[in-house]
């Protein structure tokens, strides 16, 4: 004999579940977190994008930082490459001084090593940009 459940125990068991989706709400869940991790990981990847293309094109690419701005300029003469990339909810910090927010790309990497501080939201973070092997990382301060 098949065992199963009756038609009345289906219909309290999904009453449960929707009591349970209704008594937990959503707004505990902090996605600002998801949402900060996804435009990093965006941002990195924008940065080695232009790094790469500089080395294989053996151009130069300008990255500036404005501080005050929450717009990051990707230019090159050379590839006819004039770019802006608008951090969401975001901003470059006004106390970084503008020679250490400007950097190139060339065939050899990267020009300088350095740090840009931004903020997305109300968290800082750093982009550290290492002379040696031109790794570019981002850190939560």
């Amino acid at each position: 004999m098949v065992k199963a459940f009756s038609y009345i125990e289906m219909v309290l068991v999904l009453m449960a579940v929707m009591l349970l989706i209704l008594l937990a709400p959503a707004n505990r869940i902090d996605f600002s977190h998801y949402e900060q991790d996804e435009i990093n990981a965006e941002l990195i990847a924008l940065l080695n994008y232009y790094q790469t293309k500089a080395i294989a094109t053996k151009s130069v690419i300008y990255v500036s930082f404005p501080p005050g701005s929450d717009t990051i300029f990707i230019k090159s003469s050379q590839l006819s490459l004039d770019y802006h990339y608008k951090i969401k909810n975001g901003m470059i910090d006004k106390r970084n001084n503008t020679t250490n927010t400007q950097f190139y790309f060339d065939g050899h990497g990267i020009n300088k090593g350095g740090t840009v501080h931004y903020r997305i939201n109300q968290t800082h973070y750093k982009i550290i940009f290492q002379l040696q092997w031109g790794r570019i990382r981002i850190e939560k301060l």
